[in-house]
C-alpha cells in the first residue's frame, strides 16, 4: 500500500511540474481606487487595482507586480527589490529610490517615472511619457 502511494504522487508531482507554465501562480490581490496597498520586507507582492486610482507602497527587497488597467495609479518604492509595474490605462506616477531594478511599461501614455539612488530604471512603450534619473541607470524605449 505505502509503494503505490508513493507511486502515485509521484506521478502527480510529475505530471503538476511537466504541465504547461508548471505549478499555478498566485492571482494578483485586488486593490480599491483610492486605497493604498502597501509591501514590505523581503517577501514579495503581486497586486492588480480593480478601478481607477490605486496607490502602491513598495519597500525593502521583495519583488513587485502590479498592475493598474485602469491607470492613474502611484507607486511609490524604495529599497533593493525588482518592481515592474504595468499601467495599461496610463497617467501613472512611479518614483523609485535605491538599488532595484523597475520596469514601468505604459502602452496608455501619459505615464511619469521618477528614479533615484543607485538602481536601474526602464520605461517601455511610451514615446511621450517623462523619465527623470538622478544617479540611477536609466532607458527609455
Amino acid at each position: 500500500m505505502r509503494r503505490i502511494t508513493t507511486l502515485c504522487l509521484g506521478l502527480l508531482l510529475t505530471l503538476v511540474l511537466a504541465a504547461p507554465g508548471g505549478p499555478a501562480q498566485a492571482a494578483p490581490k485586488k486593490c480599491a481606487p483610492g486605497k493604498t496597498c502597501s509591501c514590505i520586507g523581503s517577501k514579495g507582492c503581486n497586486y492588480t487595482c480593480a478601478g481607477k486610482g490605486c496607490t502602491f507602497n513598495i519597500t525593502g527587497s521583495g519583488g513587485a507586480a502590479l498592475f493598474c488597467d485602469a491607470g492613474g495609479c502611484t507607486v511609490n518604492k524604495t529599497g533593493s527589490g525588482p518592481a515592474k509595474i504595468v499601467c495599461k490605462g496610463g497617467g501613472c506616477t512611479v518614483s523609485s529610490t535605491g538599488s532595484g531594478t523597475t520596469l514601468l511599461d505604459c502602452p496608455g501614455k501619459g505615464c511619469t517615472m521618477n528614479c533615484t539612488g543607485s538602481g536601474t530604471c526602464r520605461l517601455l512603450g511610451c514615446p511621450d511619457c517623462g523619465l527623470n534619473c538622478i544617479g540611477a541607470k536609466c532607458s527609455k524605449s
